[in-house]
């Protein structure tokens, strides 16, 4: 579908294209060259790894996917949800989110859930950091594969 939309409002997409440049006049983006070829832009969207000059570091993100053989315990067997537990509840600068789905979504099987436990960094021990998220998921009685 989004390559559906892109398409209707002008979007190109360069599959199986080799970056050589991305070219800009006056710090601008005008394109991207492939080879000899040179596709006319006026924005790139792109791992910043392709523009490194351009991009800036300012934080780091810990993501948890988890598969859960069951629904996530205390929410009335709900078929999706989003949790956020707050900053001040886990002593922390950021909110950790929670966000899970089921097989009602056809994205898993019958009976399971997948879950993604996402903040943004703060420690040298990252995975302790959404411990407490873990936890509301069921923790390891719950969670078959993290």
């Amino acid at each position: 579908m989004v390559t559906s939309l892109s398409a209707i409002y002008g979007g190109t997409y360069m599959l199986d294209k080799k970056v050589d440049e991305i070219i800009y006049e006056d710090g601008k983006v005008v394109g991207v060259r492939s080879g000899d070829e040179i596709a006319k832009c006026s924005q790139v969207i792109c791992d910043p790894s392709y523009a490194p000059d351009k991009a800036k570091k300012v934080a780091r993100v810990i993501r948890a996917i988890c598969l859960l053989k069951g629904p996530v315990p205390n929410t009335d067997n709900s078929d999706s949800l989003q949790l956020m537990i707050p900053q001040g509840q886990v002593n922390r600068k950021n909110d950790i989110y929670i966000a899970a789905v089921s097989n009602s979504h056809n994205v898993c099987d019958k009976d399971h859930y997948l879950a993604i436990v996402s903040t943004i960094v703060e420690t040298s021990a990252p995975e302790n950091e959404i411990q407490s998220a873990l936890a509301l998921l069921g923790g390891s009685s719950n969670i078959v594969e993290k």
